[in-house]
Formats: structure tokens, C-alpha cells, sequence
């Protein structure tokens, strides 16, 4: 796992679109789609400002979720109307759009919708994570089940979030796993502490992360 720190938000994007735009060709050279997986809060918001505008009329990229609130828990706002409000996109995505109901749905009835959605995609072309102060990743939780064996589910329900909503659903390890390139952000001082553990191979979620071809970890601090 490699890590890159910035110091300046401005180079920290500029950086970030640079790589995931030589992904995006480097990919559709070889194939015509570019799959990319998209995490939640409050992180990546610029980002997806940036990536809405740059692949708007690219109608070969498709965007879906890394984890989804179950939202009869809390009044909380789903991950989908977030990263839709950022990228600002036509609906006119079938399988975009038909995320937009998960978060509405039991966690039972999410978990096979999101399993069918992503049915036919082998694995992704790139994974845009977060990382949170406990290690996790997606809505994958220290001392939960990650599903990181190879007959894992593809998505797994939670129902013991340590963070409200409690219920959600998630790509399981396994699956984020079969992705070419892994990029994980974070921001902030607070969250050198738990860098330094997954750098160190600590026995963490975000540690497990592994892309097929790169994992990096682009790190915005503000006191290192």
C-alpha cells in the first residue's frame, strides 16, 4: 500500500483527478466500461463536484455504492442523494438510478437489490474509499464480518453500526477487493494514528484493502 501526503486541498484534488482520469483511459483502451465504486461522507465531496463535470457526457462510466444507509434508523442522509447532489448527473443511468431506492428499503430487500445491480460486473475498474477513525472502510467495522473469503457474498447487511444509521449494507471485502485500483482519502490530523496502524499491517478493514493492480492512500493533513 502506497501513501501520498498533501498539504494544500488544491493539490490534494488536482492530484486525484490526474490519476483517475489516466485510470479512465488507461482502462477504456482495453474495454469500453469503467466501473467505479464511490464511498460516502464528507471527504470526497469535492472530488465528485470535479468528477461530475469532467465524465458527464461519458456515458461508459457507471458509479455505484461502497455502503448504503438503511434509513428507517435514523434520519440520516443516504449515501446515494449525497454522491447524486456532487456528481449533479442525468437520472437517465438505469442502475445508478435504481440505487437511489436502496437506502428506502429493509436491509434484506437492499442487499439483494444491490447484489443483482452489481451482478454482471466481474470487478471494477476503481474504488474511491474513506477511511474512518476506527480502521473502518465502507460500512466494514473492526470486528465484523468482512466477508474476505473467496465465496464471500458480494454485499453483506449491517445491523450493528458503531455510527448511526445502525443498519446499512456494503460491498463486502471480497468484492471491493476484485477492483483494479484502490484509492483511499483521508483528511485531517486526526487520522494519522490510524494511518500509521494500516500502513503497519494492523488487523483493520482498511488495512485489508488490496486492488488488483494498486492500493494508495492520498492523505490531506494539516499537522504532520
Amino acid at each position: 500500500m502506497e501513501i501520498r501526503y498533501f498539504f494544500k486541498n488544491s493539490s490534494f484534488l488536482i492530484s486525484l483527478i490526474k490519476t483517475i482520469t489516466n485510470h479512465y483511459k488507461d482502462s477504456t483502451c482495453k474495454k469500453s466500461e469503467f466501473n467505479i465504486i464511490l464511498a460516502g461522507g464528507d471527504t470526497p465531496k469535492e472530488l465528485y463536484k470535479i468528477l461530475g463535470k469532467r465524465f458527464k457526457n461519458q456515458k461508459n462510466i457507471s458509479f455505484y455504492l461502497s455502503d448504503e444507509r438503511i434509513l428507517p434508523t435514523a434520519p440520516t442522509l443516504p449515501n446515494f442523494l449525497m454522491i447524486d447532489s456532487m456528481l449533479n448527473l442525468d437520472r437517465n443511468r438505469p442502475v445508478y438510478s435504481a440505487q437511489s431506492k436502496i437506502s428506502e428499503m429493509n436491509v434484506k430487500d437492499a442487499v439483494c437489490k444491490y447484489t443483482e445491480l452489481i451482478s454482471e460486473i466481474v470487478s471494477f475498474d476503481l474504488a474511491i474509499l474513506g477511511i474512518g477513525e476506527d480502521g473502518h472502510t465502507a460500512s466494514l467495522f473492526p470486528g465484523n464480518f468482512l466477508g474476505d473469503s473467496e465465496d464471500s457474498p458480494d454485499v453483506l447487511p449491517v445491523i450493528n453500526s458503531p455510527k448511526l444509521p445502525s443498519t446499512r449494507i456494503t460491498l463486502s471485502l471480497n468484492k471491493i477487493n476484485q477492483t483494479d485500483h484502490v484509492i483511499i482519502l483521508a483528511k485531517g490530523s486526526s487520522k494519522m494514528s490510524i494511518i500509521n496502524e494500516i500502513l503497519n499491517g494492523n488487523d483493520l478493514p482498511a488495512a485489508k484493502v488490496k486492488g488488483k493492480l494498486s492500493t494508495t492512500i492520498y492523505y490531506l493533513t494539516d499537522n504532520i
